[in-house]
């Protein structure tokens, strides 16, 4: 409470400069200072994508992924706060959070993020590659890639609900020479339990695919992409245990004459239940082939 109750009151200075803002941006900064965080997840990741896909709006789009973070903080979720900040530095290296405004979690967790960028400092290769994985779009109708497991981590109680052992199925996918804009699709493995009296119903999810090593292009690091989806089954019965399959895709542009090159990346999933939300990493990454 009392993180929320700070966060909030440091953040009243963004009020006046939100309504010369995007209308998302401006909902989200605002969601953020009445600590509705799970709200301004939702409404500043929007935004966010919107905005740094429009030229001239970087500044924005970086404002976007500063609060995304600090409204991850406020969720105790502070993995997928730091690569929110991370984002954050990479649209404006010269963002800073100083301690007299921001809580002392989200200094820590920033400050982390901000070295974390100072240390990939490893050149772009001399010859620009061709072949580019664009990190946009998906399968929603297929679902989203999933993995989770519950809020907090530890052994779940008798009588709950719990998501685990979340991994690629097929942890290597090729993106054929001659793809523009093609769909990789790829699979996730989720271990559900449901120990309660009642179905246990999935009202939506979402993953964040972030790269995490890509040796012909040190600076894909970091980047990622969040997208919608529908688990396979979408709700677990009464006391069964079950391996729920999610589907979703990543975009690949692959041009032929390209050199050859892969990137490798991990999945980050939030899931909102009818038992609350849950979130987990993959276990293991997601390996991509560009011949």
């Amino acid at each position: 409470m009392a993180l929320r109750h700070t966060m909030a009151a440091l953040l009243l200075s963004f009020a006046s400069a939100a309504s010369a803002q995007d209308s998302g941006l401006a909902q989200g900064l605002q969601q953020v200072r009445e600590g509705d965080y799970e709200a301004a997840v939702v409404t500043l990741e929007s935004a966010a994508r919107r905005l740094e896909a429009q030229a001239g709006r970087q500044g924005e789009a970086a404002q976007a992924r500063l609060h995304l973070g600090v409204a991850r903080v406020g969720l105790g979720d502070l993995d997928a706060a730091r690569l929110e900040f991370r984002a954050a530095l990479r649209l404006d290296p010269t963002l800073r959070v100083a301690e007299d405004r921001f809580s002392p979690k989200v200094v820590r967790v920033f400050e982390s993020a901000r070295q974390d960028v100072a240390t990939q400092t490893a050149p772009e290769p001399k010859k620009s590659s061709k072949k580019t994985l664009l990190i946009v779009g998906g399968l929603g109708a297929a679902g989203a890639g999933i993995a989770i497991a519950a809020s907090g981590g530890g052994t779940p109680a008798p009588g709950s609900a719990s998501f685990s052992n979340a991994h690629f199925e097929a942890p290597v996918i090729l993106c054929p020479n001659g793809s523009v804009s093609s769909p990789l699709p790829f699979t996730v493995l989720v271990d559900a339990t449901n120990g309660t009296a009642n179905a246990l119903t999935i009202r939506s999810a979402s993953v964040r695919m972030t790269i995490v090593e890509s040796p012909a292009v040190p600076s894909e690091v970091g980047q990622s992409t969040t997208q919608p989806g529908n688990p396979i089954p979408a709700s677990v019965p009464a006391r069964t245990n079950l391996t729920m399959q999610v589907q979703s895709a990543l975009l690949c542009t692959n041009l032929a004459d390209g050199a050859q090159r892969s990137n490798f990346w991990t999945g980050l999933v939030t899931l909102e239940t009818s038992a609350g939300s849950f979130n987990l990493g993959t276990s293991n990454r997601l390996e991509v082939n560009l011949p």
